[in-house]
């Protein structure tokens, strides 16, 4: 009859120099704690504490439900919004037709390509359009050749 030291030598506990470490007995001592790999019988709790515990976790499923929910429904709004001032700018009824870059990004497919049609004037990138977004009276543009000061039509 073999030992069991001598079929599994992987459950005992080894020293520096691979040697087994013994008992008091002057048998080899197991390696404490589960083996590696093996599955643990895991925690049973007591049936108030799981009920208590699903519990708390479908509300917290729900909020995050909630929560999804009611940013889609903002973000409908938003939308919503763009929309008919963009509608308004191009039947004309809004003192201002100036639409956005921002507001042309927003819009539904089929608008967003009405509202390009009708460009009249766009300005180029940069001091350009620095120049139309002042919310001043009186503005001073200059600077040299090449500059972007001209706004052609």
């Amino acid at each position: 009859m073999q030992n069991d030291w001598d079929v599994n030598p992987d459950s005992y506990l080894k020293d520096e120099e691979g040697s087994f470490v013994l008992k008091v007995d002057g048998t080899p001592r197991k390696k404490s704690g589960r083996a590696k790999g093996s599955k643990g019988r895991g925690y049973t709790y007591h049936s108030k504490t799981k009920a208590t515990m699903d519990a708390k976790k479908a509300v917290r499923e729900k909020q995050k439900k909630l929560k999804a929910a009611q940013t889609k429904v903002e973000n409908y709004k938003k939308s919503i919004i763009t929309t008919n001032k963009t509608l308004s700018k191009l039947e004309g009824s809004v003192s201002s037709n100036v639409i956005e870059d921002a507001e042309l990004k927003n819009l539904p497919k089929a608008l967003a390509e009405e509202a390009q049609e009708d460009i009249i004037f766009k300005a180029n990138e940069g001091p350009q359009e620095d120049f139309l977004a002042a919310g001043e009276t009186d503005v001073l543009y200059g600077g040299a050749a090449g500059g972007g000061k001209a706004m052609r039509c």
